[in-house]
Protein backbone atom coordinates (compact mmCIF):
# COMPACT_ATOMS: atom_id res chain seq x y z
CA UNK A 1 0.00 0.00 0.00
CA UNK A 2 1.03 3.39 -1.04
CA UNK A 3 0.15 6.37 2.29
CA UNK A 4 -1.02 9.33 0.43
CA UNK A 5 0.98 11.60 3.19
CA UNK A 6 4.21 10.65 2.91
CA UNK A 7 4.05 8.56 -0.36
CA UNK A 8 6.22 5.51 1.26
CA UNK A 9 5.21 1.94 0.61
CA UNK A 10 4.02 -0.05 3.39
CA UNK A 11 3.43 -3.38 3.90
CA UNK A 12 -0.37 -4.14 5.59
CA UNK A 13 -0.64 -7.28 7.74
CA UNK A 14 -4.05 -8.62 9.08
CA UNK A 15 -3.22 -9.59 12.60
CA UNK A 16 -7.01 -10.52 13.97
CA UNK A 17 -10.33 -10.34 14.29
CA UNK A 18 -11.54 -7.95 16.80
CA UNK A 19 -15.25 -8.87 16.76
CA UNK A 20 -17.29 -10.83 19.48
CA UNK A 21 -19.73 -12.95 19.03
CA UNK A 22 -22.66 -10.35 19.18
CA UNK A 23 -21.19 -8.67 16.48
CA UNK A 24 -19.41 -5.45 18.31
CA UNK A 25 -16.04 -4.49 18.62
CA UNK A 26 -13.65 -6.00 21.65
CA UNK A 27 -12.45 -2.73 22.66
CA UNK A 28 -10.22 -4.11 25.79
CA UNK A 29 -8.81 -6.06 23.40
CA UNK A 30 -8.50 -3.40 20.33
CA UNK A 31 -6.73 -0.73 22.88
CA UNK A 32 -4.22 -3.48 24.25
CA UNK A 33 -3.18 -4.26 20.57
CA UNK A 34 -2.47 -0.65 20.02
CA UNK A 35 -0.35 -0.51 23.10
CA UNK A 36 1.44 -3.25 21.78
CA UNK A 37 1.85 -2.27 18.35
CA UNK A 38 2.82 1.37 19.74
CA UNK A 39 5.73 -0.20 21.74
CA UNK A 40 6.85 -2.40 18.49
CA UNK A 41 7.21 0.70 17.15
CA UNK A 42 9.95 1.36 19.38
CA UNK A 43 12.09 -1.55 17.80
CA UNK A 44 14.76 0.01 15.38
CA UNK A 45 17.40 -2.11 14.44
CA UNK A 46 18.29 -2.61 10.51
CA UNK A 47 17.98 -6.41 11.26
CA UNK A 48 14.01 -6.05 12.57
CA UNK A 49 11.01 -5.25 10.38
CA UNK A 50 9.82 -1.61 11.07
CA UNK A 51 6.46 -1.46 12.43
CA UNK A 52 4.25 1.89 12.33
CA UNK A 53 1.10 2.40 13.09
CA UNK A 54 -1.95 0.61 13.72
CA UNK A 55 -5.55 0.66 12.53
CA UNK A 56 -8.96 -1.50 12.70
CA UNK A 57 -11.36 -1.88 9.83
CA UNK A 58 -14.63 -3.65 10.32
CA UNK A 59 -13.88 -5.29 13.44
CA UNK A 60 -10.44 -6.40 11.79
CA UNK A 61 -6.82 -5.46 13.33
CA UNK A 62 -4.51 -4.02 10.65
CA UNK A 63 -0.50 -3.02 10.96
CA UNK A 64 1.73 -1.43 9.01
CA UNK A 65 5.17 -2.24 8.75
CA UNK A 66 7.91 -1.44 6.22
CA UNK A 67 7.96 -3.04 2.91
CA UNK A 68 10.61 -5.65 2.81
CA UNK A 69 11.72 -7.12 -0.38
CA UNK A 70 13.47 -10.47 -0.67
CA UNK A 71 12.27 -14.08 0.10
CA UNK A 72 11.70 -15.97 3.23
CA UNK A 73 14.71 -17.97 4.33
CA UNK A 74 13.42 -21.05 4.01
CA UNK A 75 12.49 -20.57 0.78
CA UNK A 76 15.67 -19.46 -0.28
CA UNK A 77 17.13 -22.66 1.45
CA UNK A 78 14.79 -24.73 -0.31
CA UNK A 79 15.83 -23.00 -3.49
CA UNK A 80 19.39 -23.61 -2.92
CA UNK A 81 19.29 -27.36 -2.19
CA UNK A 82 17.14 -27.70 -5.45
CA UNK A 83 20.66 -26.03 -7.15
CA UNK A 84 22.93 -28.80 -5.05
CA UNK A 85 24.73 -25.75 -3.73
CA UNK A 86 25.54 -25.42 -0.10
CA UNK A 87 25.66 -21.62 0.73
CA UNK A 88 29.38 -19.93 1.55
CA UNK A 89 30.36 -20.01 4.91
CA UNK A 90 31.16 -15.99 5.23
CA UNK A 91 27.64 -15.49 3.67
CA UNK A 92 26.56 -17.72 6.75
CA UNK A 93 28.65 -16.38 8.98
CA UNK A 94 27.25 -12.61 8.14
CA UNK A 95 23.31 -14.07 8.60
CA UNK A 96 24.19 -15.49 11.65
CA UNK A 97 26.04 -12.21 12.63
CA UNK A 98 22.85 -10.12 11.64
CA UNK A 99 20.50 -12.60 13.52
CA UNK A 100 22.25 -12.19 16.46
CA UNK A 101 22.67 -8.87 16.35
CA UNK A 102 18.44 -8.07 15.88
CA UNK A 103 17.73 -10.37 18.39
CA UNK A 104 20.13 -8.89 20.83
CA UNK A 105 18.78 -5.48 19.96
CA UNK A 106 15.31 -6.60 20.71
CA UNK A 107 16.40 -8.21 24.15
CA UNK A 108 18.48 -5.98 25.54
CA UNK A 109 17.30 -2.60 23.96
CA UNK A 110 13.84 -3.20 24.01
CA UNK A 111 13.26 -5.73 26.70
CA UNK A 112 11.63 -8.18 24.22
CA UNK A 113 11.72 -12.26 23.33
CA UNK A 114 10.14 -13.17 20.08
CA UNK A 115 9.01 -16.64 21.18
CA UNK A 116 8.25 -17.57 17.33
CA UNK A 117 11.65 -17.30 15.53
CA UNK A 118 11.71 -19.45 12.81
CA UNK A 119 12.85 -19.89 9.23
CA UNK A 120 9.60 -18.51 7.98
CA UNK A 121 9.98 -15.09 10.17
CA UNK A 122 13.77 -14.57 8.73
CA UNK A 123 13.49 -12.68 5.26
CA UNK A 124 16.98 -12.20 3.52
CA UNK A 125 16.36 -8.90 2.23
CA UNK A 126 17.74 -8.84 -2.06
CA UNK A 127 16.56 -11.62 -3.03
CA UNK A 128 15.67 -11.25 -6.91
CA UNK A 129 13.15 -13.89 -8.64
CA UNK A 130 14.16 -14.89 -11.74
CA UNK A 131 11.44 -14.52 -15.00
CA UNK A 132 10.54 -18.36 -14.40
CA UNK A 133 9.62 -16.99 -11.00
CA UNK A 134 11.95 -19.39 -9.21
CA UNK A 135 14.36 -17.20 -6.60
CA UNK A 136 17.60 -16.62 -8.00
CA UNK A 137 20.30 -18.18 -5.35
CA UNK A 138 23.55 -17.89 -7.01
CA UNK A 139 26.70 -17.01 -4.93
CA UNK A 140 27.08 -13.80 -6.78
CA UNK A 141 23.31 -12.87 -6.21
CA UNK A 142 23.16 -13.22 -2.50
CA UNK A 143 26.35 -11.12 -2.19
CA UNK A 144 24.84 -8.07 -0.25
CA UNK A 145 21.79 -9.61 1.07
CA UNK A 146 21.04 -9.48 4.77
CA UNK A 147 18.50 -10.54 7.14
CA UNK A 148 15.60 -9.07 8.90
CA UNK A 149 13.36 -10.77 11.79
CA UNK A 150 9.90 -10.56 11.02
CA UNK A 151 6.14 -11.21 12.80
CA UNK A 152 6.78 -9.80 16.12
CA UNK A 153 3.52 -10.73 16.95
CA UNK A 154 4.34 -13.31 19.06
CA UNK A 155 6.47 -11.35 21.19
CA UNK A 156 6.35 -11.13 24.57
CA UNK A 157 7.72 -8.00 27.33
CA UNK A 158 10.68 -9.54 29.13
CA UNK A 159 10.19 -9.22 32.95
CA UNK A 160 11.25 -5.97 34.10
CA UNK A 161 13.30 -6.88 37.47
CA UNK A 162 13.36 -3.59 38.74
CA UNK A 163 9.60 -2.94 38.62
CA UNK A 164 8.29 -6.57 38.67
CA UNK A 165 6.18 -5.85 35.92
CA UNK A 166 4.55 -8.68 34.62
CA UNK A 167 5.17 -10.59 31.35
CA UNK A 168 2.84 -9.67 28.65
CA UNK A 169 2.28 -11.13 25.65
CA UNK A 170 0.77 -10.15 22.28
CA UNK A 171 -2.53 -12.13 21.09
Amino acid sequence: MKNPHDHQRYAVKELTNLTNEDGSTNHEAMYELIDEVRKMGTVSSPFIVRYHTSAVFDGRFYVMMDVIEGAEFRDVVVARQAEGVHFPDALLVAWIDQLAKGLAHLHDECKLVHQDLHNGNVMITGVKQGCNGTLVTSDASLRGTSVKILDLGLAAFKSDRENRTALRTMR
